[in-house]
Formats: structure tokens, sequence, C-alpha cells
């Protein structure tokens, strides 16, 4: 039986909102906006955006795939419409990255002018992650065996995250390798240490899936989350680093730790407070943004900075509005995003277009966007 855990769904939602607002203000708020010590709060708020999505991007994964774990190793249907979705997750990550939306513009770029197209975002990294579990579900007999080899990846690559960035293997490693392996590059994701999140929350899946029957109180995730955070934090201020300080933020063994257990802490509040599941037939604003986050991360950047079709608000309004208006932004944003995500599940949920019928659709518009 899959394991239904309510607080992950919360902690998705919050992480959309959380995404959009930090995307928003970024790209438009005065640099002198805020007070400097409210910017340190909301750096740190936002820093936990990516690890909350990637971790808990694992733990679906791991929820989904534990309690039916023989159907995930045969080879057939199932297995390769999960592979084709992760590989369409990593072709609209580089779609969203052309220069003008235009697949010909990409085609006439050469050199340098080649490295935003090719970063590696969390699109490309969550399929890379999901594709390599995945895979390692059809080699691997045992569940409990399978969350072991996810727990050793996410260590292995946390552990060696210094020694990557010092080596500067993403030079090394040429423009199309280099930008998944560090952030020389760019790349705001890289597997190096950004892939252990992932890692990290499919070996949680593997623990939670084992007690199906009574999830962890919400204490027990609270107190790992803060003896996690609080033993880094504690060898941060000892002067440990575990990297080059160039690269603490990037690579550090202890920032990883660190923002784990911040994660984890928030899981355990969420959990607190999470209620009972209701019915799937009639989700929740909160059960729309964790159930379609991909939709909301691509209508919010296409609101953000425009398409060939509607006006770019980075553009005319980047780093140019105050608090006020930027939160007004923000909620409109967030509105708009809403809206289409409540559009985009009355399409998919009451089948009003077949999916192939969709897929045709999106398609030919995207045909046509990249071709223009």
């Amino acid at each position: 039986m899959a394991v239904r855990f309510v607080a992950l769904d919360r902690l998705r939602a919050l992480a959309v909102v959380s995404m959009v607002q930090g995307h928003t203000f970024s790209a438009l708020m005065k640099p002198d906006a805020l007070p400097a010590s409210v910017m340190q709060w909301h750096a740190l708020v936002h820093g936990l955006t990516a690890p909350a999505f990637l971790f808990g991007a694992g733990l679906a994964f791991g929820l989904a795939t534990y309690p039916r774990y023989e159907q995930h190793r045969r080879v057939g249907s199932v297995v390769f419409a999960r592979l084709r979705r992760y590989a369409w997750l990593i072709v609209l990550g580089y779609a969203l990255q052309l220069p003008g939306a235009s697949l010909l513009a990409a085609l006439r770029l050469r050199g340098d002018e080649l490295s935003p197209v090719l970063r590696v975002g969390p699109l490309h990294l969550i399929a890379l992650c999901l594709t390599v579990c995945q895979l390692a579900a059809l080699c691997i007999e045992s569940p409990r065996r399978h969350a072991w080899l996810s727990l050793v990846l996410g260590v292995l690559i946390s552990a060696s995250s210094p020694l990557v960035y010092a080596a500067q293997a993403g030079h090394a490693a040429g423009p199309l390798l280099g930008p998944w392996l560090d952030a020389s590059s760019g790349s705001l994701f890289p597997v190096f240490p950004w892939a252990s999140f992932a890692f990290f929350g499919v070996a949680t899946g593997g623990l939670l899936a084992q007690h199906s029957r009574e999830l962890p109180r919400s204490a027990l995730w609270v107190s790992f989350g803060l003896l996690l955070a609080g033993s880094a934090y504690l060898l941060f201020l000892s002067g440990i680093r575990l990297s080059d300080p160039a690269w603490f933020w990037h690579a550090s063994p202890l920032n990883t730790a660190f923002r784990i257990g911040l994660v984890c802490c928030l899981l355990g509040v969420l959990h607190r407070f999470a209620g009972e599941p209701r019915d799937a037939a009639s989700p929740t604003s909160t059960e729309l943004l964790a159930r379609h986050s991909l939709v909301a991360f691509v209508v919010h950047l296409l609101l953000l900075y425009g398409t060939p079709l509607t006006p770019s608000l980075n553009r005319h309004f980047g780093l140019r509005l105050d608090a006020v208006e930027v939160t007004l932004v923000f909620a409109a944003i967030m509105l708009a995003t809403l809206l289409a995500i409540r559009a985009w599940a009355n399409v998919v949920q009451e089948r009003r277009l077949s999916p192939s019928w969709v897929r045709a659709l999106l398609t030919v518009v995207s045909v046509l966007v990249l071709t223009r």
C-alpha cells in the first residue's frame, strides 16, 4: 500500500510559493528596497527552496516506488512512462534556456555563447537523479538495498563535492559534461552537491515505506533536523569548513547538512499540523500546487521573463520596484500561476481533451515557437 505523507504536499506547495516569491523579488526589486538584515533572512529562507524541491522530489519517488517495488522492477509500460517523463523534463529544461525561446537562434550560437543554454537547472537534475534511481531499481531486488544505495550516493556526492570544485572538474570535462559537474559554467544545480538532496529524499522515502502504518512523529523529524543543522552550524562556528572557503556555499558538506536539517525541521512542523488526507477528487490549492509544481515552475517563469507572445516583467521593471510594488506583482503572478494550474488540472483530470490531443497540441505550439 502506498504511503500518503500529507506533510510532503505542504512542503512542496510551500516550496512553490517560496520559489515564485524569491524569483520575483530577485528580478524586480530595487537592491536597497529592504534593510540588509531583512535581506539576509530572505536569502536564508529562499536558500531552502531548492533543497526542499529536490528532497521532496526524491521523497515522492520513494513513496511512490517502494510500496510497489516489484512493479517498478519489470521493464514495461510503467517504467517506460517514467523514463519518458524524465527525458521530457530534460528537454523542457533546455528549452526554457533557449535565447528568445528560439531553437534556430540557439543553433547560431558559438563558443561561450552556448554556456547559458547548456547550464544545468532543477529540471535537468531531478530528471537525472530519478532516472538513476529508476534504472537502479531494475538491477536491485531489495527495496531496502535500493534505499541504502540512494543514501550512499547522497553521502558520496556531498562528501566529494569539495574535491570536484577544487579540481575544477567542470572546466576539464568540456562544455557538454562540465555544466553537470560543478558551478564553474554558471549551472545553478550541478550534480555536485545538489544531487545529494534528491538521493537523500529517495532514501527517506524508503524509511517511510517501512513504516507505512505509522509515520514517524513530528518530534522525531524536528529533533533529527535540529541535531543535523545544529551540529553543522557548531562545526562552522568552530572554524571547520570541509572545503575551500571560496566554494563553501557551493560545495561544503556542512552547508548541505545544515539545509537538509532545516528541511527536516520544516517537514516535522508541517507533519504536526497536516491533518488527515483529503479526497483526491477535490484537491485544495495546496495539493494542486504540490501535484503540479512543474506547471507552476514553467508558468511563473514565462510570466516573469516573458514569451514571444507576452511581455517580460523583468525587462520592463527589473530591479526598479519598491517592496510594496514587488509584493503586489508577486501576488498577481502567484494568482495567475494557481489559475493556470487549476485549468491544467481540469483538462487532465476531467479529460476534456484526451492525453494524445494534449501532447499533440503542446508539440505543435512548441515547434511553432522554437523554430520561428
